[in-house]
């Protein structure tokens, strides 16, 4: 499994976090997805071969714009869930 760190511009309000995590979470092979308005981040939880770009153009076609800052590899589901809390 693999956590996807994004960092948003433009998303400022609930309803704008709302619209990213729902086009994120739609996408095959997102198994969870968290966005952060406070750091303006959002978090996607996928399978290990989902290439970034689908993530980025999944939020671009939201009217926002994100950049992948980290990508790290979890190893067993209990990182996964505590990555969640």
């Amino acid at each position: 499994m693999k956590k996807t760190t994004l960092q948003l511009n433009g998303v400022q309000g609930a309803e704008e976090a709302n619209k990213v995590g729902e086009a994120l979470n739609n996408l095959s092979g997102v198994v969870a997805a968290d966005i952060v308005i406070e750091n303006q981040k959002a978090y996607a939880y996928s399978g290990d071969r989902l290439l970034k770009n689908v993530l980025t153009e999944a939020i671009g076609k939201t009217g926002y714009t994100a950049a992948v800052v980290q990508e790290e590899y979890l190893s067993d589901v209990s990182q996964f869930k505590n990555s969640l809390k």
